[in-house]
């Protein structure tokens, strides 16, 4: 025996639109998502400044770094080993 609910027009293009919202708002999401996971793989080229305090943005900057990511500078080390070491370098054309 197979159950059947009746819905009128009304309540199928309710419920039609808010799955359809649901949907949009997935992917919108899945979209910022990516570019996190980007800015958090990847260094920013040229850039030397970390990104200032939120409490020092201005609104467009904050919702850029929402829906963008923050641009990271490539970390530099300027520490040097107090023992004796030898710095290796390899060449080779393919990396």
């Amino acid at each position: 025996m197979q159950l059947y609910f009746p819905m009128n027009n009304r309540l199928r293009k309710f419920l039609k639109k808010i799955l359809f919202l649901c949907l949009i708002i997935f992917v919108f999401v899945n979209v910022i998502a990516c570019f996190h996971a980007y800015k958090f793989t990847h260094y920013a080229l040229g850039a030397t400044a970390f990104p200032k305090n939120p409490e020092k943005m201005g609104f467009s900057q904050k919702l850029e770094s929402i829906l963008f990511g923050v641009d990271l500078p490539r970390p530099i080390n300027n520490q040097v080993p107090k023992r004796k070491f030898a710095t290796v370098r390899i060449n080779d054309k393919n990396l």
